[in-house]
């Protein structure tokens, strides 16, 4: 059975289009999201958001001089792997946490961001340790790291899945005596824009990391990729990116040097 699989994702990885493909078509598609303000969202016709930022730039590198169209097609957080699979994409850039198990799937770039886990809770909700989770409902995207994380610490009874960070954000809101689990991050985007909820917890477990994901094999692509990340880093580009979109939405109450590498 495992010759088998092996040998299906094999047949699939034969199709992804490599750099010189991409150059030649004059087209690059990338999976992002367009519902996950300040990371991408779609606002007018156009994806925007620190992530929409990092992709589009990276898209203008790999054609150069010479010209190319940057094609963003909004994917769902659970068919972040499938779509590259199927070569419906080039690369997936959306808030991707590479797990051993991932990695088996498709291949990722060097980081870009850093997280810990963090607890939304209701406002009047006075939660202060994870302790008190137990008698609550916790949701949370299914096999994602903070999953795994909530899975380690006892929590296997309480988790309620949902397939994307919205999804969770919105089951949360209708359900008394219950959080929402997800990247520190992203909560507090929501805490911002909802005063009717905190990040109650935050900085919980190890450090993650988000990366950009390619097909398996495509290691022109994400040789590309890792090389322009490190230009974009000493250049200062993912500062800016992050003063145009993070610093504005979060209205200053996050540090950069918090979230990226250095």
């Amino acid at each position: 059975m495992k010759i088998l699989i092996a040998a299906a994702l094999l047949c699939v990885s034969l199709f992804a289009n490599s750099l010189d493909e991409i150059r030649k078509s004059g087209v690059i598609r990338i999976g992002v999201y367009n519902n996950q303000p300040p990371f991408s969202s779609l606002t007018d016709g156009k994806f925007v958001g620190f992530e929409a930022q990092l992709a589009g730039k990276i898209a203008k590198d790999i054609f150069g001089d010479n010209p190319g169209k940057t094609k963003f097609i909004h994917i769902a957080t659970d068919k972040r792997m499938s779509v590259l699979e199927k070569n419906e994409v080039d690369m997936v850039v959306a808030t991707f946490t590479p797990t051993p198990k991932r990695a088996q799937r498709v291949d990722f770039s060097d980081p870009y961001f850093k997280v810990q886990v963090g607890i939304l809770a209701h406002a009047d909700d006075n939660i202060t340790s994870l302790g008190q989770l137990h008698q609550r409902k916790i949701f949370v995207i299914k096999y994602s790291p903070i999953h795994n994380f909530l899975a380690k610490e006892g929590f296997r009874k309480n988790l309620k899945f949902c397939k994307s960070s919205a999804k969770c954000y919105h089951a949360f809101k209708r359900t008394k005596n219950a959080v929402h689990a997800d990247d520190n991050l992203i909560l507090r985007a929501y805490a911002i824009i909802d005063n009717k909820t905190k990040v109650a917890l935050d900085g919980l477990g190890n450090q993650t990391f988000n990366a950009i994901a390619v097909q398996k094999g495509n290691k022109e692509l994400l040789d590309f990729i890792n090389s322009d990340l490190a230009q974009l880093k000493k250049d200062g580009f993912l500062d800016k990116f992050f003063d145009d979109t993070l610093a504005i939405h979060y209205r200053g109450t996050v540090d950069k040097k918090e979230f990226l590498l250095d």
